[in-house]
């Protein structure tokens, strides 16, 4: 079973929305928070998979979607070190854990099919 369309598309632009407070509002007042600045890659990455669970059923197209973003997620932060900044590991560790956590929750709403 799919995460209902009205569910997955609430919680992406729940997530895009959140995602901008934190990086606008909250990050620049809170910067003294342990880990206000890997929110936004945790929230991206465990809310961005919900988005395409409305297009395919396959366990198989879920994979390797979340290998593939898992891949693109290395490529920005290493892009990123040309712009002089470092390449972060906790941003791949936060959003690594992201993908698994919605990948867990999208798997027992398939098996459970409460929703």
């Amino acid at each position: 079973m799919m995460v209902p369309k009205k569910i997955s598309a609430f919680i992406l632009i729940f997530s895009i929305a959140l995602v901008l407070l934190i990086q606008h509002y909250l990050r620049p007042k809170l910067n003294s928070l342990p880990f206000i600045n890997y929110l936004p890659n945790f929230i991206t990455a465990l809310a961005f998979p919900f988005f395409f669970s409305l297009f395919k059923k396959s366990n198989v197209f879920h994979f390797k979607f979340y290998l593939l973003s898992l891949i693109i997620l290395f490529i920005h932060e290493y892009y990123r070190t040309f712009d002089g900044n470092n390449f972060d590991w906790l941003d791949i560790l936060f959003s690594v854990v992201g993908l698994v956590l919605s990948y867990l929750i999208i798997t027992i709403i398939r098996k459970n099919s409460f929703i």
